[in-house]
């Protein structure tokens, strides 16, 4: 089983970042636990129908939604980057040389030394002045992203819609979605805690109680 998980994450690494697979899935839990959580749940059959199709029809709609804006984030980073290569063109070097150091603020950049972090900036203008900025278009990666963002947003909120289908009390069917959105989400955390310096059991309880806590506000106001 866990060497399935650790092929799983090699996958959705190859195309998504793991804070981005992450929050894809903390949304989509979210998204169906504060939908349920917030609509007036009746005491037949039909009721608790109803709450399933509108949990999924949230969790797809705004997978849809995700998806789109992921696309439209693509196209807005690939048209930024190719402005500020235009840009460092027609300048001269000071002007550059300072749009490469906005265009590159990065955490990380402030580890290196001034000197070699304004060498570095210098390298990437003179780089910016010899290419010729081409402009790409969306590709078979970037709708296999997209694709991925719908079915995760999609595909975490099926191990929460099994209580409605097995209990007949709706109150308890909610419930145990509870219960097991925050399992869920632990074992989500606990898998995915090999990106990040916290310990297995302290992201596992994070997230869990994030996606509780978010609810909880959601229903307070829904």
């Amino acid at each position: 089983m866990r060497a399935l998980f650790e092929r799983l994450k090699a996958f959705l690494g190859r195309y998504l970042r793991p804070e981005d697979s992450v929050l894809e899935v903390l949304s989509g839990v979210i998204v169906v636990l504060a939908t349920v959580n917030t609509l007036v749940v009746t005491r037949d059959r039909a009721g608790v129908d109803q709450l399933l199709g509108a949990s999924f029809g949230v969790a797809i709609a705004w997978g849809l939604i995700d998806a789109a804006l992921s696309l439209f984030g693509t196209v807005y980073q690939r048209t930024a980057q190719e402005r500020t290569i235009r840009a460092v063109r027609e300048t001269d070097d000071a002007g550059g040389l300072a749009m490469i150091s906005g265009a590159l603020d990065d955490e990380l950049l402030e580890l290196a030394e001034p000197e070699t972090r304004d060498a570095f900036y210098r390298h990437v203008a003179a780089q910016a002045r010899l290419e010729q900025p081409q402009r790409r278009r969306l590709g078979r990666d970037d709708l296999i992203v997209a694709v991925l963002t719908l079915g995760l947003m999609f595909l975490a909120t099926l191990p929460l819609s099994i209580p409605l289908y097995f209990l007949d009390d709706p109150d308890t069917a909610v419930f145990a979605m509870n219960v097991m959105g925050f399992a869920f989400l632990f074992i989500i955390g606990w898998l995915w805690a090999d990106y990040t310096t916290l310990g297995r059991i302290k992201l596992g309880l994070a997230l869990g109680c994030i996606a509780l806590v978010l609810a909880a506000v959601a229903n307070m106001f829904g």
